[in-house]
């Protein structure tokens, strides 16, 4: 376009006018080509993002693809058709149906887990470039995505799709999708929302049609849309993901987006309890404490005796499951990790949010934490301590409280359990706490600064 100008300026005949609108014209489609890399450059960005359940192969691929664009688009060094053949190679923008196949860079790197290759690449799962009502419906759930789709007169038939991933630490493992079913134009979705599930190596099964209050379009084109988690155990290294789905969902299009695993804890969880004998603990994992030394324990408050809870040992604890632990004398232990545990109902327990915890809630409800007051441990009333998100305290209603004043102002905890021997807190606490004797061997029920015998040996209180 500049030399164009500088001929026309130094000779204006019809001639030089016409070659420079031509170069203008010119000029300004090669900036709409660069304007649609750039689209496309951070379109295949923002999956890169989004996107980790892929192969480390597929990756370094992808992102090798996009800093060549990247650096021909700042360096302004393609020609029109270069930088259009690269938007072709990135696959990310709206074409012909499932045109990414195994050309595009982008679908290439998010199929990469699920064995796509030359030989399969139109067997379900594929990847969709061409479908837009994502970007007007209001979901923002847009392509490129992977689905399974029939006519819309018509079920999905069964089909079970799988993604693996391989040399992974092992451990507990989350992963996500955000996940979108349409139903039949002539019926409503199946009641039974395990028609269609995902899971993680052999865990839970996790309904993908759950989310019955997030529905997007009108009419005969309901959809459903969500973000669905499903937890597994990585033992050998390999992590599996399967969307199983069932015949008579009602569906007619699935489809998925944005896979990401999450490392949530290792094989085991390092657990400490103090010497005190006892802790509150909350984990991010389900944990196993059948066969360990420390023993957990949900606490419900009696109904019927003021100032009185009930300890219930719990094998196996869900996730984010407040509970109270036992061990005497106290012990750090490697509790087994496991994928998931039944629910824990009728506990008291609520876990701690990292804030202060006020003695009252405003609402008719108490709060008692685990504490040690005059050598005694037990759950005492909350003065605005705080407590840690892997801790919990007692919340209940403040009828069931101890009294706030004299011996009552703890509350009386007494183990379901009788196979111990030992069934009351207190008395499980002389055994933990043991008896001190001063120098002159006689027995001290509250110890001050000084020099004690505990149990055989030397103690200094400072």
């Amino acid at each position: 376009q500049s030399t164009a100008e500088t001929t026309f300026l130094g000779n204006k005949t019809l001639a030089n006018y016409n070659a420079l609108l031509a170069a203008i014209a010119e000029a300004e489609a090669s900036v709409a080509h660069y304007a649609t890399l750039k689209t496309a450059i951070d379109k295949a960005e923002a999956v890169k993002e989004a996107n980790n359940f892929v192969t480390s192969d597929a990756t370094t691929t992808f992102a090798n693809e996009i800093s060549t664009a990247t650096a021909a688009w700042t360096d302004v060094t393609y020609t029109d058709a270069q930088a259009t053949a690269e938007i072709a190679t990135l696959g990310t923008t709206v074409s012909g149906w499932h045109a990414i196949g195994s050309e595009g860079k982008a679908g290439a790197f998010m199929a990469s887990a699920w064995g796509k290759d030359s030989e399969n690449w139109w067997d379900a799962p594929y990847i969709n470039t061409w479908s837009t009502e994502g970007d007007n419906d209001g979901s923002r759930f847009s392509v490129p995505f992977f689905e399974y789709f029939v006519d819309d007169k018509n079920n999905l038939a069964a089909k079970t799709m799988t993604a693996t991933l391989t040399g992974l630490d092992n451990g507990c493992y989350d992963v996500e999708i955000w996940a979108r079913v349409q139903r039949r134009s002539d019926a409503d979705f199946n009641a039974n929302n395990s028609m269609i599930t995902m899971s993680v190596n052999g865990g839970d099964a996790v309904s993908i049609m759950s989310n019955t209050s997030n529905n997007v379009g009108s009419g005969t084109s309901v959809m459903r849309l969500g973000r669905y988690t499903a937890r597994g155990m990585v033992t050998d290294g390999t992590l599996t993901l399967t969307i199983d789905v069932k015949l008579g969902s009602n569906v007619h299009w699935l489809t998925w987006r944005d896979i990401t695993y999450t490392k949530i804890a290792g094989e085991n969880e390092s657990v400490t309890v103090s010497d005190a004998g006892f802790a509150t603990y909350v984990s991010p994992a389900a944990l196993d404490f059948t066969s360990t030394d420390i023993k957990a324990y949900k606490v419900k408050v009696n109904e019927n005796e003021k100032g009185k809870a009930t300890l219930t040992q719990v094998e196996q604890v869900p996730a984010n499951t407040p509970v109270l632990l036992y061990m005497k004398g106290g012990a750090t232990e490697d509790i087994p990790v496991i994928a998931s545990a039944d629910a824990v109902s009728d506990n008291d327990l609520v876990a701690g949010t990292g804030e202060a915890v006020p003695t009252t809630d405003g609402a008719g409800n108490t709060n008692m934490i685990l504490n040690v007051v005059e050598w005694h441990i037990g759950l005492y009333f909350a003065n605005g301590q705080t407590v840690a998100t892997n801790r919990a305290y007692l919340h209940i209603a403040s009828s069931l409280a101890p009294d706030a004043e004299g011996p009552g102002s703890r509350m009386v905890m007494v183990f379901a359990d009788e196979t111990t021997g030992v069934n009351d807190v207190r008395s499980k606490m002389s055994e933990v706490r043991g008896t001190y004797y001063n120098l002159n061997g006689q027995r001290v029920e509250k110890p001050a600064k000084g020099l004690y015998i505990v149990n055989g040996k030397k103690v200094i209180i400072k």
